[in-house]
């Protein structure tokens, strides 16, 4: 063995070591190309940006940083001060260099002007999953938070899910869910918002032997999306009892994509 690790390189040495191998949830976003920053040309330099213009550096710089990166994307079009500006700003230079791809899957769910740019690059700069605390190599959407892949797979509360299946578990209607996104961590807020305990819904009716394996399926779910925490479990929820009858639907990883996590020293 020795002899043949001989002389080998470091990058050698890994690649025998290692897996190189990735696996994803189900519906978890990939393949997306990466935003690309305004390539605005003019042979005029006397530039712009209207009213901001009579803020003083600090507080626009201050401003720019709470506003969305669909509102930086307009600014750095409308002139080249705009986009000198925008492009000179660490929240953005940050994001775009670094996690290129996250811009497009928020503009394509329509989720980018939700989060402010400062949001954004904290997330990319922080490191723990928002549910176990441990690292967390992938983004959830709706939130703009940090998960891992142990906890997309086990925190319920992390899923999201249909207005329908919403509806039937949680006994909401669909007037009552328009306030919310549909991730299961706010359904359930909002049925013991409206029901005061989720004690005063009707159980699940429990499968008999004879059930369609559709209405097995249906019964574990919604016991695994009512018992979903509404707290950050803080540790490692495979190794937690009580998991047995685990069941998957379809939207295991949906609204999450792979996010770089930036150091002082660079991406990893």
């Amino acid at each position: 063995m020795s002899s043949l690790l001989e002389g080998a390189s470091e990058d050698q040495l890994l690649a025998k070591f290692t897996c190189a191998q990735e696996h994803d949830i189900g519906s978890m976003i990939r393949n997306i190309p990466p935003a690309q920053p305004s390539r605005m040309r003019r042979e005029s330099f006397r530039s712009s940006l209207g009213l901001l213009d009579i803020l003083p550096a600090e507080l626009l710089l201050l401003t720019l940083n709470l506003v969305d990166f669909q509102t930086l994307s307009r600014l750095s079009g409308v002139s080249l001060k705009g986009k000198a500006v925008v492009e000179t700003l660490a929240t953005y230079v940050d994001v775009i260099r670094h996690a290129p791809t996250i811009l497009t899957a928020l503009g394509r769910t329509r989720l980018l002007y939700h989060h402010p740019a400062v949001l954004l690059r904290r997330a990319l700069r922080s490191g723990k999953c928002v549910s176990c605390f441990c690292f967390g190599a992938f983004l959830f959407l709706p939130t703009c938070e940090r998960v891992c892949f142990e906890c997309l797979h086990e925190n319920h509360s992390l899923r999201m899910t249909t207005i329908n299946v919403a509806k039937q578990c949680f006994q909401l209607t669909e007037r009552q869910l328009k306030r919310i996104p549909i991730i299961i961590k706010q359904v359930k807020q909002l049925a013991i918002e409206v029901h005061g305990t989720l004690e005063n819904l009707p159980e699940p009716e429990r499968p008999r032997a004879c059930s369609a394996e559709k209405e097995v399926k249906k019964f574990w779910l919604f016991k695994r999306f009512r018992e979903a925490p509404l707290e950050p479990p803080g540790c490692d929820m495979s190794q937690l009892p009580g998991k047995s009858n685990l069941v998957e639907d379809d939207f295991g990883g949906v609204a999450t994509i792979r996010f770089p996590y930036l150091t002082d020293v660079g991406a990893d």
